[in-house]
């Protein structure tokens, strides 16, 4: 699947890390793409609203990668237990 040159850029920013935090995730495609390229090994991706929650889990069984990322919906690092990340992204 081709994420497109604006999600490409924002990946190209993140540092290899053990997990990432996506913080506004929306689809989830920043976390596939991360696992895709290798730089992460696992994600959370969370979002504050119902819809895209479901279009992120949507994309996680789109990708099989449901043992890789987790999706939960919550306000902002709400979504993130302590200690849970090394490296965080969020979206404006």
């Amino acid at each position: 699947m081709h994420f497109g040159p604006r999600l490409e850029a924002v990946a190209a920013l993140v540092p290899p890390c053990r997990t990432l935090a996506d913080i506004g995730t929306d689809h989830a495609y920043l976390p596939v793409l991360l696992l895709q390229e290798g730089k992460i090994n696992r994600a959370i991706a969370g979002d504050v609203v119902p819809g895209p929650c479901e279009a992120a889990r949507h994309t996680v069984r789109q990708f099989h990668l449901e043992n890789r990322i987790t999706v939960r919906q919550g306000s902002g690092l709400t979504v993130l237990a302590p200690v849970s990340y090394t490296h965080l992204r969020a979206h404006e």
